[in-house]
């Protein structure tokens, strides 16, 4: 019997990959889009059943941020280390609570029982007059839909509903808020350590934005409470109205949430006042209005200039909604809740227009290997497109896999996402010393860049070209001070320890009768004077440049890589070590590395 095919059998055979076909890139693309909404979808209902959890984390970095301004504030006229004026607030703050507590608290504490009976007894008046004229439900009707009302709004959530659980989690907020502001910077590090490197940079400038924002944001709340309480228990005593002391603290603590505090406050004011006579409650209505009006005309758009300008209605509506999803603690937290989310939307806007001015990018990357074959390598998963040359088709790289110059450069090409052709340049055979080559680069050195009819040579003379004709992401820091650190530890390498120890180097030694081993000693010799160098020279950041990897990370790569080689010893340099590390689980790194591009 003769195999037919299917179509002369009227067979319809489905042409597009199954569902099992993983290694598919449209299924990849279709299952890798399916993950990001499940995740997200997880994300939510996480956030719902973790919220309280969530709401004390963030009390307790609203804490710190406090603390951190006062450590700021008190570092400007006492250059002492941080600890010490961590310490001095805390101990000033704990002082003054005891102090108000220990000259007022039987004061407050008799006048908190005379306020509970006098709103008892002006609520039960309040209600009698409303049912008179018919306007109410009896007072049974009242009593059932009020404790409706308060268990339907603690329903979505668990919040602190006892004297215990709020004294646990005003501890837990206190300890976070206190933890987080001894050394705030191993939690910074640690959240830059949660985003992709590509995305460190613009993230790390929002959280800073956020955190300078929740500062100055507190600081002018606090700055509001001290105003609100103290003028009102000044005024509230001129006045004549009882319970002024008393009355000032509640003002003073309720000034922390805007408009829900104030209204508040205003009611228990008014309430006190005509409970001693009409002209006294009427006097704690010129009080109320008194401050309030300073405060809202003055203050809180002092506040706004330097942080961020919050419309009422947005605030009031946050409130609602928090309060009622979340209890007190969303109440109390949703105005610096707001706040971020508007600096992060601000922040995204920032870098979306910015992303406007980019140029088209392409798919695909090739490399050109010595036989002038081109092959197409798919980009790497998880990358951005590549740009292509602005005309004249790719970039055509002479390089060599195992040199340190164009290593450098073919890591840049990579985080680039350029598109660039390489030709192998056969060192050991003398290749860079042949008439075409030294056409092209007359020292007779890899890297020789060929662009648009033009050739660049020396590796930081072409990186420093990418970064100007490419700027995303930045090699070289735009910043002047951050350009010369980064540089300088770019040239450790580049001008003080590669030279030494390259090709022409190590063949004049050995024709100057120097033995192996002891070329191969003056090599890690210099290797390790310049690894010294650069360990002493970086900082906290995971890269040598911080959170993110700049041109000196692309220097000590390849450098890494000669230290191995040669046997170098590099446990004494930690931070290198942790730097090349992260560098090279970064694809653009791991790309250029000698053993992807070497000849087959």
């Amino acid at each position: 019997m003769t195999a037919e095919s299917p179509h002369s059998e009227g067979i319809r055979v489905v042409q597009e990959p199954g569902p099992n076909e993983l290694r598919d890139p449209i299924v990849r693309a279709e299952l890798k889009r399916a993950s990001v909404w499940f995740g997200l979808g997880i994300g939510v209902a996480l956030v719902v059943l973790l919220i309280q959890p969530l709401l004390i984390i963030f009390g307790g970095l609203v804490v710190a941020s406090m603390l951190d301004g006062g450590v700021r504030l008190l570092g400007r006229v006492l250059p002492i280390p941080r600890g010490l004026r961590l310490l001095i607030v805390v101990l000033f703050v704990l002082g003054f609570i005891g102090s108000v507590f220990y000259l007022t608290g039987v004061q407050i504490a008799l006048q908190a029982e005379q306020l509970r009976t006098t709103l008892e007894v002006q609520g039960n008046r309040v209600v009698e007059w409303i049912s008179g004229l018919g306007l109410m439900p009896g007072r049974a009707d009242i009593t059932s839909m009020a404790q409706q009302a308060l268990g339907s709004i603690g329903r979505l959530t668990s919040a602190v509903g006892s004297v215990l659980g709020a004294g646990a989690s005003l501890l837990m907020v206190l300890s976070i808020g206190l933890f987080v502001a001894i050394e705030p910077r191993i939690y910074e590090r640690g959240l830059q350590w949660m985003v992709p490197v590509a995305a460190r940079d613009d993230f790390s400038v929002t959280i800073g934005r956020m955190a300078r924002m929740l500062r100055v944001l507190l600081a002018g709340r606090l700055l509001g409470m001290v105003f609100e309480g103290v003028v009102t228990w000044i005024l509230l005593s001129i006045a004549g109205v009882p319970m002024a002391l008393l009355l000032g603290i509640i003002t003073g603590i309720l000034a922390f949430i805007p408009n829900i505090g104030a209204f508040v406050s205003g009611v228990l004011m008014i309430s006190v006042g005509f409970s001693a006579g009409t002209d006294t409650g009427f006097w704690a209505i010129a009080v109320y209005f008194g401050v309030q009006t300073f405060d809202g005309y003055v203050l809180i758009p002092l506040v706004a200039k330097k942080t961020v300008d919050l419309p009422p209605a947005l605030t009031l509506s946050a409130q609602i909604l928090a309060s009622t999803l979340f209890g007190f603690m969303g109440l109390a937290l949703a105005d610096p809740i707001v706040a971020m989310i508007k600096v992060a939307l601000e922040s995204e806007a920032e870098r979306a227009a910015k992303a406007q001015d980019r140029e088209p990018r392409a798919f695909h990357w090739r490399v050109r290997h010595r036989d002038t074959v081109a092959a197409t390598i798919a980009e790497p998963p998880g990358q951005p497109p590549l740009l292509e040359p602005p005309r004249g088709g790719p970039m055509l790289l002479h390089d060599y896999f195992r040199s340190s110059a164009a290593y450098r450069v073919r890591i840049a090409l990579n985080l680039k996402h350029v598109a660039y052709e390489r030709r192998e340049v056969m060192l050991l055979e003398n290749e860079q010393r042949s008439p075409e080559h030294l056409a092209l680069n007359p020292q007779g050195f890899v890297p020789a860049l060929e662009i648009d009819g033009k050739v660049l040579t020396q590796s930081l003379a072409i990186i420093e070209w990418l970064d100007a004709r490419y700027p995303e992401p930045r090699l070289i820091p735009a910043d002047p001070d951050a350009r010369a650190a980064a540089m300088a530890q770019a040239l450790v390498i580049a001008a003080d320890t590669h030279p030494l120890n390259n090709l022409r180097v190590m063949r004049r030694l050995k024709a100057m009768g120097i033995e192996d081993d002891a070329r191969d000693e003056w090599t890690r010799h210099w290797i390790a004077e310049g690894f010294a160098a650069l360990e002493a020279m970086m900082g906290d950041g995971p890269f040598l440049g911080g959170a993110t990897p700049y041109i000196a990370d692309v220097f000590l790569v390849p450098q890494m890589f000669n230290a191995r080689r040669f046997g170098a010893s590099i446990d004494a340099f930690p931070k290198l070590v942790r730097a090349d590390a992260a560098a090279q689980e970064i694809e653009a790194f791991a790309a250029a590395h000698p053993d992807r591009v070497a000849p087959q």
